[in-house]
């Protein structure tokens, strides 16, 4: 277990690494206008990947170690593929047809069809991605995913550096375009990859499609639920800044700051803890019914992820506000990343708390959690940017993590309590 939390966190530092240096570069090589248009895309593959790409990986994991036993992995993982296919088939025939509908609403920009388009392998083919590798982290394999992540990633911002310098021509949607195909590449390489990593699938074994929807469904629900508030967040973010006074495209570019550069520093400390939370599920799922071990591993996993999370909080106050008109040129940036500390202290140990949930088989209790947690933040950026700004939303943004994390490891606490007495 040590072993594997090592690998996927070295993985997920130097990929988050690659990632900030790519968008450092891509901050300054496209507008920030296409920059705010392709975040904003970004929140509708979200959406269109959520089926497949959040409860459907966690219940691939959680039967694989389950039947593993009996030699029935293989069978698991491919009828989740099985159910995989069907839904990104049909994503993908969504966006084709509905890339005008798609660009209008949500990217506020009829033009930007073309960066909806430019998503369509990421969703058919790369969402799938999360399958094979939640069946290698089963078999405690969890090296070959963390190094195919950082081949995706170095393989993706080299296509996106080629493309760009090659073909950006300063009109925002089709830069946007460039950035999203990136995304494409990379996703497309990392399925293709970690399938063939499986090797011979033995297929012995009954069809696991019911099961494994019965797990999969209301994780996926949950997370499907909160990604489309999500969506309407970032929806009608750039629409109240623009009531606030902002123009169209300061609104745009205020967003773009925010999520490309503030984001990817703030949240850098989920790579290391969702490297832990990606071992602790099948763990959890192993050892339940033992009180004594699920209460040691939740402990340790909170502290762990508390202890990471002050470490970054103390950098951030410290260094955020010179770092970011040193590597982005923007001293907004710096202040945004100063304002999300609290949301660096408890996204952390909400994502702990959410997979306890996830691995005790309590996904209902999650998804009311993170349905209500959405819904905050819908409410929140409504109430607040109107009045604030982009400082109103950071501030809510603040607020729901808060919450999110009460009710979670309230929730976990309870439900652990209950695996004494059972």
């Amino acid at each position: 277990m040590i072993f594997n939390i090592g690998m996927l966190t070295i993985s997920n530092i130097a990929v988050r690494f690659l990632g900030m240096v790519y968008k450092v570069w891509l901050s300054q090589a496209i507008s920030p206008v296409a920059l705010g248009i392709f975040q904003l895309s970004m929140s509708v593959y979200m959406v269109l990947i959520t089926p497949v790409a959040s409860g459907l990986p966690n219940a691939v994991s959680r039967l694989s170690a389950k039947y593993m036993k009996q030699g029935h992995a293989g069978a698991v993982l491919l009828s989740g593929l099985k159910i995989g296919a069907a839904v990104t088939v049909f994503s993908g025939a969504v966006m084709l047809a509905g890339c005008g509908f798609l660009a209008s609403a949500f990217l506020h920009e009829k033009t930007a069809w073309c960066v909806i388009l430019a998503l369509i392998p990421a969703v058919t083919l790369g969402a799938l991605a999360s399958l094979p590798a939640a069946y290698l982290h089963a078999h405690e394999k969890s090296s070959y995913p963390a190094v195919f992540e950082i081949i995706e990633q170095i393989s993706k911002i080299l296509f996106g550096i080629a493309v760009i310098s090659l073909f950006a021509s300063g009109n925002t949607s089709q830069d946007a375009a460039l950035a999203a195909l990136a995304v494409s590449f990379g996703g497309v390489l990392s399925f293709i990859m970690l399938f063939a990593c499986c090797g011979k699938i033995k297929k012995t074994g009954p069809d696991y499609t019911r099961e494994l929807l019965q797990n999969a469904l209301p994780p996926t629900l949950s997370r499907f639920a909160t990604t489309l508030l999500h969506l309407g967040t970032t929806t009608i973010l750039p629409l109240g800044l623009m009531a606030w006074g902002l123009s169209k495209e300061a609104a745009l570019s205020q967003y773009g700051i925010l999520t490309s550069m503030a984001y990817p520093v703030v949240y850098m400390p989920l790579t290391v803890i969702g490297a832990l939370c990606v071992v602790l599920l099948p763990e959890v799922a192993k050892n339940l019914g033992d009180y004594v071990r699920l209460k040691q591993k939740f402990s340790r996993a909170m502290f762990f992820a508390l202890s990471i999370s002050l470490l970054f909080s103390l950098l951030l106050l410290l260094f955020a506000p010179a770092a970011a008109r040193i590597i982005f040129h923007q001293p907004l940036a710096g202040t945004f990343m100063v304002m999300l500390i609290p949301s660096v202290l408890f996204s952390g140990l909400n994502q702990v708390s959410g997979t306890m949930l996830n691995g005790l088989g309590r996904q209902k209790r999650l998804m009311i959690n993170n349905i209500i947690d959405g819904c905050l933040g819908l409410l929140l950026t409504y109430l607040l940017v109107w009045r604030f700004g982009i400082y109103g939303f950071v501030v809510g943004n603040c607020i729901q993590d808060i919450l999110a994390f009460l009710m979670n490891f309230s929730s976990a606490v309870h439900f652990i309590k209950k695996e004494k007495q059972s």
